[in-house]
C-alpha cells in the first residue's frame, strides 16, 4: 500500500495539470514515455503513466477506469482483504480506485463528484490479471 501511495503521490505532483485543448489545441492521449518528457499532463496522461508504473515496478493488476467519458483514472487490485476505500468489482475481485489527478488523494479515494457515476474499465494489456 505504501508503494502504491508513493507512486500515486509522485504522479499527482510531478507535472502541472493542463487540459489537452490548452496544451495542444486538441484531445491527445499520451503514453507514459511522452508524459514523462512533458511539462504538462491531464487525467488520461496521468492514468496511463500511473498504470504503467504500478504494472512494471510493483507487478500489480491495474485497470483504467472511465467515468462516463468525462474522466480517466485507475484502479489497483490488492490481495490484502484489509485494504479499504472506494473500489470497483471486476470478476468478483476488488480494485481500489487510485486517481492520479485527484491531488492529495491516497489509494481508495475517488473524486467525491464521481463516486456514483457509472464506470467502464479497460485492461491495459493481455497480461493484466
Amino acid at each position: 500500500m505504501d508503494a502504491v501511495n508513493w507512486l500515486l503521490n509522485f504522479v499527482q505532483f510531478a507535472f502541472q495539470y493542463k487540459i489537452d485543448e490548452e496544451n495542444y489545441g486538441f484531445e491527445r492521449w499520451n503514453f507514459a514515455e511522452k508524459t514523462i518528457a512533458s511539462n504538462y499532463s491531464d487525467c488520461d496522461d496521468r492514468a496511463f503513466l500511473f498504470a504503467q508504473l504500478v504494472r512494471r515496478l510493483l507487478d500489480m493488476p491495474v485497470v483504467l477506469i472511465l467515468y462516463s467519458n468525462i474522466h480517466l483514472a485507475t484502479a489497483v487490485r490488492f490481495d490484502n482483504p484489509n485494504t479499504r476505500g472506494d473500489y470497483i468489482t471486476i470478476n468478483g475481485q476488488r480494485y481500489l480506485i487510485c486517481d492520479p489527478t485527484f491531488i492529495g488523494a491516497r489509494l481508495g479515494m475517488a473524486m467525491p463528484d464521481l463516486r456514483h457515476i457509472p464506470v467502464q474499465y479497460f485492461r491495459i494489456n493481455p497480461y493484466t490479471r
